[in-house]
């Protein structure tokens, strides 16, 4: 059973322990991220995007949740259970090759199947950190 805080691990613990790789292009994801040519992104959307890119260096992880995060998620009404909804400060147990990670972990955001407790996530944001320090890995 794995014991280790998030805070804890490397982007190549995490890379070894889940045999992860990292892909620079996957056709899937791409595919259904490429917006049309002549769509156009509605205006809360757009106002979100241009905020985001003139504030984020200067935001903290409180003022990136409440300023871009929140609003984003509410404007595409990602709450739709049990089929799926946004969970908050929560906890989530998983099964890795017949291998359970204890439940020691809160996710700040994530969405997942579920009506009041999360099943199967999607989606998920640990935590907003701008850069790598010498007291943690993001990315890990």
């Amino acid at each position: 059973m794995i014991r280790k805080p998030f805070e804890q691990w490397l982007s190549e613990d995490v890379e070894i322990e889940f045999n992860l790789q990292f892909v620079n292009d996957f056709p899937i994801l791409m595919e259904w991220l490429d917006v049309p040519k002549n769509g156009v992104l509605s205006a809360p959307v757009e106002k979100l995007r241009l905020s985001l890119s003139k504030n984020v260096q200067y935001w903290n992880e409180g003022e990136l949740e409440v300023l871009f995060i929140a609003p984003f998620f509410s404007e595409f009404r990602f709450n739709n259970a049990p089929f799926y909804r946004i969970f908050m400060q929560r906890q989530l147990t998983n099964q890795a090759e017949e291998e359970e990670l204890e439940e020691i972990n809160k996710i700040k955001c994530f969405i997942a199947t579920g009506k009041q407790t999360p099943k199967k996530p999607f989606f998920f944001l640990q935590e907003y950190k701008p850069e790598k320090t010498s007291g943690n890995d993001p990315l890990g």
